[in-house]
């Protein structure tokens, strides 16, 4: 055996014990975001983990950290993209009316207040 063999070996060793590391600070992130909304009672995407984690969403779809979110995942607490399309959608057609009604409702007042500025002339 010569030095560089010796060398490569504790290099690679150093490389697993980091990647392990890095592996093991990510999937404490990762639990630590998937609990508040867990508590919360939040409904979540990939996306939304992606963005709070700063984890990309390749690496969520990846192994140990896809069975973690799987775990914590229920039927009731995660969304679709299509889902979440639908529900933004349906508020912003809720808003519409809500301006709509609030916008007739100022109008309203507005003549009202002309009305009396003539009225007490």
């Amino acid at each position: 055996m010569t030095i560089k063999d010796n060398r490569g070996r504790v290099g690679a060793i150093a490389l697993k014990k980091d990647k392990e590391e890095k592996v093991n600070k990510n999937i404490k992130k990762l639990k630590i975001e998937l609990e508040f909304y867990r508590t919360n009672n939040l409904n979540f995407t990939i996306k939304d983990i992606s963005e709070k984690t700063e984890l990309s969403m390749a690496t969520l779809y990846r192994s140990p950290y896809k069975e973690i979110i799987d775990s914590y995942k229920s039927k009731d607490n995660i969304l679709s993209t299509s889902e979440q399309i639908e529900i933004l959608i349906f508020e912003r057609d809720e808003l519409k009316k809500e301006i709509k009604l609030l916008k007739e409702e100022n109008r309203r007042l507005l003549d009202e207040i002309t009305y009396s500025k003539n009225f007490f002339k």
